[in-house]
C-alpha cells in the first residue's frame, strides 16, 4: 500500500475510529497523525495526578471570580506548535482550587469524547537535543467574557532515558506558578510502540511491527511484505472493509439487524435462539392434549393424536356421549375424510344456518364381535361449537333418505329401501345368470341329439348299401349257373 493510498484511507476512517474507540480518541487521533507523517516509535504516557492553587492569577496576582477558579488545562509534549502533541481539557471542577484529577478528563471540545487519564501522546521521532525534551503546562480560569491564564510552566524530561522495549518507571513532575502557591502534579513515563526498540525507539523490530492490519487483523510476514488475516466481520487487504453480517444468512428463521460489531435476530413466531435456529417445542412441559392424547409439535402449533372416541384440538370431546352412531358394512372401503366432507355439504344444503358446519368421525375400537356391521361415530360442529346429539340426529335426518343411501353403501340404519333395492338387483342378476346357464345347456343337448341322429342315419345307409351289393352278387352267380 503506497503512502498516498494509506493517507487517503486513514483520512476517510478518522470519524469511524472515533466511534469505536470513543474513550481513546486522543490515542487514535495521534496514531493517525503518525501513520500519515511517519511511523510513530515512542509513546509518552502522562497521568495528571492533582492540582492546588491559591486562586490568584500568576501575572497580576488578582483573584479569580468569587475567590475560586474554574480551572482547565492544556498540556503539550515537546512543542505546542503541533496541535496533535497536545491535549486540552474542559473545566475539571468548577469553583475548586484543590482536587485530584479523575480518570476521565472532560474534553475542551464538547462534541468529542472525554480524555482518558492517563493518556498517551505518540511521538514520530524523539528529539536528539535535551533542550527539546520538555512538557509544557498551561492552566486557565474560565470566564464568561475572556479566559484568564492562571499560570504556565515547563518541565524537563530529558533525564528519562528509554533503552530497549520495557517502559520506564513513572517519573513525577510538579509544575508550579512563579510564587509557588499554585502547582500541578503529573506522572510521566516513556515506552516504545510495539515493533520498535533501541535508544529513543529508533530501531524497527520486524516487518509486522507495528501492525498495519486494521480492526484486530493479524499481520503475517511474507518476506519484506505483509499479509493480513482479518478478524471475523472484516475483509480487504488491510481488513478495512466491514462485512454485513446480515448478508451471510446468520438469522435462520427471522429478520436480521446489523450492529456495530455484531447483529441481532428478530425471530419469526415459533422460533428462538441467537440465530433463530431453534423451533420452540409447543409440547414441552405439561402436555396440552387431554384424555391420554399424544402431542405432536409443529412450527408455532401443536396437534393431538387422540385415543378412541375423543375428538377436538386437545382431545377434549368424548364423542361417545355427543356423537351420532351409524352402522355400516365394510368400513375399510369407505374414505372417512371424503365421507365427512360430503356429510358437511349435505347438511349445508338441507339445514339452514349451517354454513360453518364441520363433521368429524372415527371408528371405535370396542366393536361388537357378534355384529356383522361396524359402528362409525359422527360429531358435528357449527362455528367450532359442538352440536348436541339430539340436534345432530335432526340434521342427519334432514338429509333425504336417497342421498344418505348413496353416501353410505350398505348402511342398515339409514335407508332400508336402498337395501331392498340392492337385494332385488342381486336377485335379478342371479335369475339372469341361471337363465343364461339353462340356455347354454339346452343348446349343448340339442347339438348332441343332432349329432346322434346323423350317426344313426349314416350307419343305416351304410348297412343298406352292403346288403344291396350282396343281393346283386348272388343274382349274377345264379344267372351264370343257369347258362352252364
Amino acid at each position: 500500500m503506497t503512502t498516498t493510498v494509506l493517507n487517503q484511507f486513514l483520512s476517510n476512517s478518522f470519524l469511524w475510529i472515533i466511534m469505536i474507540y470513543k474513550n481513546y480518541f486522543i490515542v487514535c487521533m495521534f496514531s493517525i497523525l503518525c501513520m500519515n507523517v511517519a511511523r510513530c516509535s515512542l509513546i509518552v504516557e502522562i497521568e495528571m495526578v492533582s492540582f492546588t492553587s491559591d486562586g490568584r492569577l500568576d501575572v497580576s496576582g488578582i483573584r479569580c471570580d468569587n475567590g475560586r477558579c474554574d480551572n482547565y488545562f492544556k498540556l503539550c509534549v515537546l512543542t505546542s506548535d503541533i496541535p496533535e502533541n497536545c491535549i486540552k481539557t474542559d473545566i475539571v471542577l468548577r469553583n475548586n482550587d484543590s482536587f485530584t484529577f479523575p480518570s476521565e478528563l472532560p474534553n475542551h471540545n464538547s462534541s468529542l469524547p472525554s480524555i482518558p487519564n492517563p493518556f498517551e501522546i505518540y511521538i514520530p521521532e524523539w528529539p536528539t537535543k535535551d533542550a527539546d525534551k520538555v512538557i509544557t503546562l498551561e492552566v486557565y480560569d474560565w470566564d464568561k467574557k475572556d479566559d484568564d491564564l492562571l499560570y504556565k510552566n515547563i518541565t524537563d524530561i530529558s533525564d528519562i532515558q528509554l533503552i530497549g522495549t520495557e517502559p520506564t518507571e513513572p517519573q513525577v513532575r510538579i509544575l508550579e506558578n512563579s510564587n509557588g502557591k499554585s502547582s500541578t502534579k503529573i506522572s510521566v513515563r516513556l515506552y516504545c510502540e510495539t515493533g520498535f526498540t533501541g535508544p529513543g525507539c529508533s530501531q524497527r523490530d520486524t516487518v509486522c511491527h507495528p501492525n498495519t492490519c486494521l480492526n484486530k487483523g493479524k499481520c503475517i510476514e511474507t518476506g519484506e511484505r505483509v499479509k493480513c488475516h482479518c478478524a471475523g466481520g472484516f475483509t480487504g487487504d488491510w481488513c478495512e472493509t466491514r462485512l454485513d453480517p446480515c448478508k451471510i444468512g446468520n438469522c435462520k428463521h427471522g429478520n436480521c439487524t446489523p450492529g456495530l460489531n455484531s447483529y441481532t435476530c428478530e425471530c419469526f413466531q415459533g422460533f428462538t435462539g441467537l440465530n433463530c435456529e431453534v423451533n420452540i417445542d409447543n409440547c414441552a412441559g405439561p402436555t396440552p392434549c387431554l384424555n391420554g392424547g399424544t402431542c405432536v409439535d409443529g412450527v408455532d402449533i401443536f396437534a393431538c393424536v387422540c385415543q378412541d372416541q375423543y375428538l377436538g384440538r386437545q382431545c377434549e370431546i368424548d364423542s361417545s356421549k355427543s356423537g351420532v352412531q351409524v352402522d355400516v358394512k365394510d368400513p375399510d372401503k369407505l374414505d372417512l375424510a371424503e365421507l365427512q366432507a360430503k356429510f358437511s355439504d349435505l347438511i349445508k344444503e338441507h339445514v339452514p344456518g349451517t354454513e360453518d358446519v364441520e363433521v368429524q368421525s372415527f371408528v371405535p375400537s370396542n366393536q361388537n364381535p357378534q355384529n356383522d356391521l361396524t359402528q362409525i361415530i359422527f360429531v358435528i360442529f357449527i362455528n367450532n361449537t359442538l352440536v348436541a346429539e339430539s340436534d345432530a340426529n335432526k340434521m342427519i335426518n334432514a338429509i333425504p333418505e336417497g342421498e344418505r343411501a348413496k353416501l353410505i353403501a350398505g348402511n342398515t340404519n339409514v335407508d332400508e329401501g336402498a337395501k331392498k333395492t340392492n337385494d332385488d338387483d342381486d336377485d335379478l342378476t342371479s335369475s339372469s345368470r341361471k337363465l343364461l346357464e339353462g340356455m347354454v345347456l339346452g343348446l349343448i343337448v340339442f347339438q348332441a341329439i343332432i349329432v346322434i341322429l346323423i350317426l344313426i342315419r349314416w350307419t343305416r345307409r351304410k348297412r343298406y348299401t352292403s346288403v344291396h351289393r350282396q343281393e346283386e352278387t348272388t343274382e349274377e352267380i345264379t344267372e351264370e349257373t343257369s347258362v352252364v
